[in-house]
C-alpha cells in the first residue's frame, strides 16, 4: 500500500479517530524516513565534493586551455618586466599597465637603469587555486655581454567563456625565486661491452655516425632491412671515431641490444662542438655476423 492511500475497507466509509490517528502516524513515519535519507545524501555530497574554503593551492598536474594561457601569458609578462632600456622605458610602462590589473601600478613595476634583454623565457613549476596560478618563469638575460638567469613568480588570472579563454591579466607584482634545487639521477642502467663486442659495435656506429649527423640519408649498407632512419634537418661532423668507451649497452640482449653511444659533433654552421648521447638499436645479422643499426 502507498502511503497516504486509504484501504478498500475504507472507500466510503467515514473515518474514525482511530483511523486518523494511523494515517498521521503513517504521514509521520514516512515524513521522518525522507528527512533522514535527505541527510545522509547531503552529507555524503559534502564529503565528496569538500568545502571551497579547504581547497589550497597545489602542483599542477593536468593541463587545461586556461591554465595553458596563462603559462603562455606568463612568459610573455616576464619578458616585457626584464626586457628594458632606458630609451624605452615609457613605451615598456605602458605594454605593462596593459597586462596588470587596473589596482597595479605599472611605474612601480621597474625602473630603467642599464639595458638589458631577455634571450629566452620559459614557464615551469605553477601553484594553482581555481582560475589563478603563480608561475615560475626561467628568463635567459643577456646585459653587459654576459648571460645570467632569473627566476620569477608570476601571478595569472584568467576568466573562461563558452570553455575558451576570455581575459588574462597580472593580478599582482611578481615575486623573485631561488633555482629550483637539482633532482637526483636515476640509477644507470649501462654496462659495459666486452672488448670484441665493443670494438665491433664502435666501428659500425662511427661510420653510421658518420653519415647520419651529415644530415642526408644513411647507405643501406649499415641498416637493417627494417630500419627506417629519418635525416637529420641540420648538418654535422662527427669528431673523432668512437671505441669500446664510447659504447654501452642498456639492458640484456645478445644479438638484438640498446647501446647507448656517446658522439661528439661540430655543426656545420656554428662550428660549436657537443657531446651527444644517443640510444641506438643494433642487430647482429645471423648470416654474416655483421652489426646492423636497427633504430636510433
Amino acid at each position: 500500500m502507498r502511503p497516504f492511500q486509504r484501504s478498500s475497507q475504507d472507500a466510503g466509509v467515514p473515518s474514525t479517530v482511530g483511523q486518523q490517528t494511523r494515517r498521521f502516524l503513517r504521514w509521520a513515519l514516512w515524513s521522518a524516513t525522507a528527512v533522514a535519507l535527505t541527510v545522509v545524501l547531503v552529507n555524503g555530497v559534502i564529503r565528496i565534493v569538500g568545502s571551497p574554503a579547504q581547497v589550497v593551492p597545489s602542483a599542477r598536474a593536468g593541463s587545461d586551455v586556461g591554465f595553458d594561457a596563462a603559462r603562455a601569458y606568463a612568459a610573455s609578462f616576464a619578458r616585457t618586466l626584464l626586457s628594458w632600456s632606458p630609451a624605452t622605458a615609457e613605451a615598456q610602462e605602458n605594454e605593462l599597465a596593459s597586462m596588470f590589473a587596473d589596482d597595479v601600478d605599472a611605474a612601480q613595476a621597474v625602473r630603467p637603469a642599464k639595458s638589458q634583454r631577455v634571450i629566452a623565457a620559459w614557464p615551469g613549476p605553477a601553484l594553482v587555486r581555481h582560475q589563478a596560478a603563480r608561475i615560475v618563469v626561467t628568463c635567459l638575460i643577456a646585459r653587459d655581454g654576459t648571460t645570467v638567469t632569473q627566476n620569477i613568480a608570476v601571478p595569472v588570472a584568467w576568466t573562461l567563456r563558452n570553455g575558451t579563454v576570455n581575459g588574462l591579466v597580472v593580478y599582482d607584482y611578481p615575486a623573485l625565486k631561488s633555482p629550483a634545487p637539482k633532482a637526483a639521477s636515476p640509477p644507470g642502467g649501462g654496462q659495459a661491452l666486452d672488448s670484441v663486442e665493443g670494438e665491433a659495435i664502435a666501428s659500425l656506429l662511427t661510420r653510421f655516425f658518420g653519415a647520419y649527423l651529415a644530415g642526408g640519408d644513411v647507405a643501406p649498407e649499415f641498416l637493417t632491412t627494417s630500419a627506417i632512419i629519418q635525416p637529420l634537418a641540420r648538418s654535422y661532423t662527427l669528431v673523432g671515431d668512437l671505441d669500446s668507451d664510447d659504447v654501452e649497452q642498456i639492458g640484456p640482449g645478445a644479438n638484438d641490444r640498446q647501446i647507448a653511444a656517446t658522439v661528439r659533433a661540430r655543426d656545420n654552421a656554428t662550428r660549436a662542438v657537443f657531446t651527444f648521447r644517443h640510444r641506438v638499436w643494433v642487430r647482429r645479422d645471423i648470416a654474416t655476423g655483421r652489426w646492423l643499426v636497427d633504430a636510433i
